[in-house]
């Protein structure tokens, strides 16, 4: 394939609006282009993958969809295993947030946990929006409702060091005075020294999730019809245990 690559920017200056997609078999955009362009990518006459998207979105597109059940599944059959039977959500009040919290307690029911066994927590959002903030807020939050005895399962990094900015300033130490599972394993990805923290991961699949896209172009691009639209889901299976667990 021969390919060109294009960042997308705020609406004003977005540069799908701008530029001449006629020449392309097909588009491959990020799934956050609907909260932008959805008229614009709506009208595009060649096959369209959107890739990134935590739910399906129906519309004239094909898509690529990041599934969390499989390695929620795993992490709270884990917990089970070991005995714990209650469990902390810190989030954000958002779409991506809220879809991940409603699939870990949708494992956490598979795995014969009742939803009262998860306590989430969702932060009233300040002038910033921030994921790292939000986890500082939680973990002020955890600290004063006394819920060390709940396992906290964080929907993304991104929360995760910001708990652990304040949990680590108040003395605690991980595995040892509150336990945590953090989906995505930034950890893996880093080669600094100080992000290897011991956090156990539910990996983010990112890697298949490109494998998929792959496929998924090959496939297109073999049987161009547009009778109809497909979606290729992506599961996160690998669970890694680490010390803070």
């Amino acid at each position: 394939f021969s390919y060109d690559v294009f960042i997308e920017g705020d609406q004003p200056n977005c540069k799908i609006f701008e530029t001449p997609l006629a020449k392309y078999d097909v588009i491959i955009v990020p799934s956050g282009i609907l909260e932008i362009a959805e008229d614009t990518v709506s009208g595009i006459r060649q096959q369209l993958i959107l890739y990134g998207d935590d739910i399906v979105n129906c519309g004239p597109w094909n898509q690529i969809v990041y599934d969390y059940l499989p390695g929620f599944l795993k992490a709270l059959k884990y917990c089970r295993e070991k005995g714990f039977r209650k469990f902390f959500l810190p989030g954000l009040k958002n779409r991506s947030f809220l879809k991940r919290i409603a699939a870990i307690i949708e494992s956490g029911v598979k795995a014969g946990f009742p939803e009262s066994a998860f306590h989430v927590h969702l932060p009233k959002e300040g002038i910033i929006a921030s994921a790292m903030l939000t986890g500082n807020k939680c973990a002020h939050y955890y600290l004063e409702q006394r819920l060390t005895d709940h396992v906290i399962i964080s929907s993304s990094d991104f929360i995760t060091y910001g708990l652990l900015d304040v949990l680590s300033s108040s003395g605690m130490v991980m595995g040892k005075d509150f336990r945590l599972i953090s989906y995505d394993n930034f950890e893996g990805r880093l080669e600094a020294s100080q992000f290897k923290l011991g956090i156990t991961s539910i990996t983010h699949p990112m890697n298949v999730h490109a494998e998929a896209i792959i496929a998924m172009l090959e496939n297109l691009t073999r049987n161009p019809s547009r009778n109809y639209y497909q979606t290729y889901f992506t599961p996160a299976t690998e669970f890694i245990i680490r010390k803070s667990i």
